[in-house]
């Protein structure tokens, strides 16, 4: 289970330097890199989106309703926790937006979703797609203004957020038992297949000119990552511990570690799209995160559940 988990993040640092490498032989420019975004955002992650639906297993039902429960919970109070604690140490605006959003979301979809698949199945990855739910919602709306700001306006097509329509339209699928026509949804899984590679040869391409050294220098970087893999994660397992006789402990166990993978590369890709400075700050974050989540994750697949 342990190898897995790190045979995956070396899979993810593996397609972050050919990115890197790519940029530094010229083969990927800014104006192709803003494109790759679009390209992302608006075609291969929401494909990733649909091709994730799945009918609903009413026998798991106390499990899925603890998930989205749990997931409710968590987009909703942390974000505004964060939001304020990091507003009270005084982060400048476009850093708060970008370190908020950071620390709240994680990289559920590229790393938690396969990860899952592979140690659970089926069952374990329905859990996964009833917390992530709320993730959907939130990010794909108010996760935006974080990286917009106040003083921005989004146009009518980024008010509509495509991601948010293929989640919904998902989540009703499922709900209704309703199955994708399969030559339909293979084309969703071929277009979904690029989501993970492209977003981690963003954060490459992002990565390029950063100098590493002053990265890990960064000590907002280094309190994103302390609260992401380490506080929140912790903070769901103790809040969870009363339910435990109550609720199945594989739903548990997915609720919490849900909380515990590394920065949402899309973050980056956020970041990189709609702010003029943060881009490079964002990537860089998401890389040390991933780098210390090979520590973390296996410390939370040892727990208790």
């Amino acid at each position: 289970m342990v190898l897995t988990v790190v045979f995956k993040l070396i899979q993810m640092m593996a397609i972050i330097i050919f990115g890197y490498f790519l940029t530094k032989k010229g083969f990927i420019s800014k104006q192709g890199i803003k494109e790759l975004s679009n390209l992302l955002i608006y075609l291969f992650l929401p494909s990733t989106i649909l091709s994730s639906s799945t009918p609903f297993d009413k026998s798991l039902s106390m499990g899925a309703i603890f998930a989205m429960s749990a997931s409710l919970f968590y987009y909703s109070c942390y974000l505004l926790a964060i939001f304020y604690l990091y507003k009270g140490l005084s982060i400048n605006r476009e850093k708060l937006g970008v370190a908020t959003s950071m620390t709240v979301f994680p990289n559920t979809t590229f790393f938690g979703y396969p990860l899952i698949l592979a140690l659970w199945g089926n069952i374990g990855l329905g859990f996964a797609i009833c917390h992530d739910i709320f993730f959907d919602i939130i990010f794909y709306s108010f996760g935006i203004y974080l990286f917009i700001g106040r003083d921005k306006s989004l146009s009518l097509k980024e008010k509509i957020s495509i991601p948010l329509i293929c989640c919904i339209i998902s989540n009703v699928l499922s709900f209704m038992n309703i199955t994708i026509y399969q030559p339909i949804k293979d084309i969703f899984n071929l277009l979904g297949g690029a989501t993970t590679p492209i977003s981690m040869i963003i954060i490459g391409n992002q990565l390029y000119g950063i100098k590493l050294k002053d990265a890990f220098r960064n000590k907002t970087s280094y309190l994103i990552i302390l609260l992401r893999l380490l506080f929140i994660p912790l903070s769901i397992y103790f809040l969870t511990l009363p339910l435990k006789d109550f609720i199945p402990p594989l739903s548990r166990q997915i609720t919490v570690l849900m909380t515990a993978f590394p920065i949402g590369n899309l973050n980056a890709v956020m970041a990189t799209k709609y702010t003029e400075n943060e881009g490079e700050f964002a990537s860089s974050t998401v890389l040390m995160s991933v780098l210390f989540s090979i520590i973390t994750i296996p410390l939370f697949l040892l727990l208790p559940y």
